[in-house]
């Protein structure tokens, strides 16, 4: 699998880790207080062993956008893409099965897009930074759309590979 195209990116802002690092850290000064010095976390204060779980869930909530990274490789074969780590293994998409291609704002309705991470639910959006995307239409007319950060290089790669089923938008 010779890459034509290669794109990683990760969900992780300075600004996300600003906004969600004082709960935990709260969280865990008040655990801290409770199981090692006796001194009850507010005036009704939950068992420590249910305070430990609650921290652990924050801590693990807070964390996990700095695991979220989407990874699109475009080549002879297709288009593959991941987002870890909900997804291990990389979705193909072959050439064989796609109808047209093209790189195009993503404009959902009522959503924020530029910094919200998309999980495949029943649009087949996979998308973690930025206005652009992939959007891949096959034969059977299911829509996918792979966000990406860099799009002239995509759709260059995607000249170069199979220019004849890009469709270049009026952008």
């Amino acid at each position: 699998m010779n890459p034509i195209y290669t794109e990683k990116q990760k969900l992780m802002r300075w600004w996300i880790a600003a906004f969600l690092l004082p709960l935990p850290c709260y969280i865990s000064y008040g655990f801290y207080q409770q199981a090692f010095l006796n001194i009850p976390f507010g005036e009704q204060h939950m068992p420590t062993f249910a305070l430990g779980l609650f921290m652990i869930f924050m801590w693990s909530l807070c964390l996990y956008p700095f695991f979220v990274v989407l990874e699109t490789i475009i080549n002879q074969e297709g288009i593959f893409f991941r987002l870890s780590p909900t997804h291990n293994q990389f979705k193909k998409i072959s050439w064989d099965d796609i109808s047209s291609v093209k790189i195009d704002a993503y404009r959902e309705k009522g959503e924020m897009n530029m910094y919200m991470a998309f999980f495949g639910t029943t649009d087949n959006v996979f998308k973690v930074f930025g206005w652009h995307a992939l959007e891949i239409l096959a034969e059977d007319n299911e829509k996918w759309w792979i966000g990406t950060q860099t799009p002239e290089a995509a759709q260059n790669s995607l000249i170069e590979i199979r220019s004849e089923k890009l469709v270049i938008s009026e952008e």
